[in-house]
């Protein structure tokens, strides 16, 4: 099954409400009358060739109807099968699809929808990926650091780091912000820390961690226990051993924070 993201955002208020209520997704690029993906420019035949995918084997798909409500997604399953409809409103040509058992899910009780695909109107959603039907079904994920995306890696990582004072404070935000590294800060006696974070282990990232080699600065690698590496300048932390030191006592608020990224059922 593929698991996809729709954006519906048009400049036609009238419209979204129309896919709101008909639970559908309407899409515009180019005003044509043709569902055909080649008869469009870059971004509309992206689009339509994911759509067109999502529908021929099926997909489960989280519709972002944003103008309309602000607290969450509706994920719902495009049936094997279903065709991209052709609808004219006001002169424009617009593909729709139908979705069906559309389930609303909150950012509240799921924050790891806020890690959106940024400006694709219809994509596959890779970062979740299974990890959308759990959300769907409302099941959590198994206690492992598996379960985590990237994003959440980081963060455990980070916070592993300030447990056992290795950073008493970050000097920029983690991740997206940080072209060479994930995390950095400010350590003991203010020596700099830098660290990298994966569930691989690259030449791309050892390289990069390493330009902050010097005498006043400490370098660590989160990743895998299995690929563990020696480096004289670099200390290497497995992220199992994150993961099992954070999750160690069950009434601790680090427990209570990777249950929450592995989608625990929330009490009803």
């Amino acid at each position: 099954m593929e698991y996809g993201y729709g954006i519906q955002k048009l400049g036609e208020e009238i419209v979204n409400r129309k896919a709101y209520d008909q639970k559908k997704l309407f899409i515009h690029f180019q005003n044509l009358e043709s569902v055909n993906p080649e008869d469009y420019n870059k971004s509309g035949k992206s689009a339509l060739t994911t759509l067109q995918e999502f529908c021929q084997n099926g997909a489960l798909i989280a519709l972002d109807y944003s103008t309309i409500d602000k607290k969450g997604l509706y994920i719902g399953k495009i049936e094997a099968g279903t065709k991209i409809e052709l609808e004219k409103i006001d002169g424009k040509w617009y593909k729709t699809v139908q979705v069906m058992e559309l389930r609303k899910r909150t950012y509240l009780d799921y924050p790891l929808l806020n890690i959106k695909p940024i400006k694709q109107t219809v994509c596959k959603w890779r970062i979740l990926d299974y990890r959308l039907k759990n959300i769907y079904e409302e099941k959590e994920l198994p206690l492992e650091p598996n379960s985590l995306v990237d994003k959440q890696l980081e963060v455990i990582c980070s916070e592993y780091m300030q447990m056992y004072k290795i950073i008493h404070a970050s000097i920029l935000k983690i991740g997206g912000s940080q072209s060479k590294i994930d995390i950095s800060g400010i350590g003991t006696h203010e020596r700099k820390v830098f660290a990298q974070v994966s569930f691989k282990v690259t030449k791309d990232k050892i390289e990069k961690l390493k330009i902050y080699e010097s005498p006043n600065s400490l370098l660590l690698y989160f990743g895998p226990k299995d690929e563990r590496f020696e480096d004289t300048s670099i200390n290497y932390i497995s992220i199992e051993e994150v993961f099992k030191t954070l999750t160690k006592y069950r009434y601790s608020s680090y427990y209570d924070m990777i249950q929450e990224m592995l989608l625990k059922p929330k009490k009803k």
